[in-house]
């Protein structure tokens, strides 16, 4: 390998980021919003059942 820093850094560039981990993190971080969205609406949605009927004052 060469002693280049340009160089060095194409590699890594190549090898560590590539287009497939960057969509997958994308894919991962929208799943995660969507079950974080879906367990504060439950939430709410169940305190609301509850306060109608008189367990919850």
């Amino acid at each position: 390998m060469s002693q280049d820093p340009a160089a060095i850094f194409g590699a890594l560039l190549k090898v560590c980021i590539n287009e497939e981990a960057a969509e997958d993190s994308r894919r991962l971080a929208k799943v995660e919003i969507a079950f974080f969205s879906l367990g504060v609406l439950s939430s709410t949605l169940t305190a609301y059942v509850l306060f109608q009927i008189g367990l919850v004052v």
